[in-house]
């Protein structure tokens, strides 16, 4: 015979219980128990829809910010690129999203289960759309061909994590500017340069 199907209500009041958890205190502060107790749910409830903290508050990262599709050519790699940008720091600024990130980067370097899944399920998703727009660059003329899509995508998240990291209060326009002068501007061409803007953005 087959089970009660999953309540919707209850997914939503234990992601809701989730965000506002995490907005109060550290990721690693907040404990399932805390999560249940706030949903008004038993723990059991949240763990047969998600098998650990990690599992959750990914779910609700990807609520937060869902995965974009590249977005419409512009014509020029970088304003394709700040696009993307801007929609993300937004999202940051208006959501719980950075302190999940936050989180749940701090926890990789001791946590086996949260550096897997950031390795080979979160970052291999999110980092699709950036290579996809700078191979778009590439076709068009205004990145180096022998550039390596992957290793730009790299340099790009590593840029803003470590700016998420250390002043989350610094992801504005400027930083985007900055991400993209350190990791996009060295393999531009001639006719890509013009769109780089150098202005730097203070971290304090």
């Amino acid at each position: 015979m087959a089970g009660r199907p999953r309540s919707e209500k209850h997914d939503q009041a234990i992601l809701e219980a989730a965000a506002e958890l995490i907005g109060e205190l550290s990721y690693k502060a907040v404990s399932i128990e805390a999560i249940a107790a706030r949903a008004n749910v038993g723990k059991q409830t949240i763990y047969r829809r998600w098998s650990d903290k990690v599992s959750l508050y990914l779910a609700l990262y990807k609520k937060l910010v869902p995965a974009q599709v590249t977005p419409a050519d512009q014509g020029d790699v970088c304003e394709d690129l700040r696009h993307i940008f801007h929609q993300r720091f937004t999202l940051y600024s208006e959501t719980p999203a950075a302190k999940i990130l936050v989180g749940l980067i701090s926890e990789m370097p001791e946590n086996g289960k949260v550096r897997e899944t950031m390795q080979n399920a979160f970052v291999p998703e999110r980092k699709k759309i950036l290579i996809d727009v700078i191979e778009r660059g590439q076709a068009r003329g205004q990145l180096m061909a022998n550039a390596n899509p992957d290793h730009i995508a790299d340099t790009i998240t590593a840029l803003i994590w470590m700016r998420l990291l250390n002043a989350p209060e610094s992801l504005d326009g400027a930083a985007v500017d900055y991400v993209l002068d350190r990791a996009v501007r060295p393999f531009l061409t001639s006719e890509g340069a013009a769109s780089v803007l150098t202005t730097e953005p203070r971290l304090d």
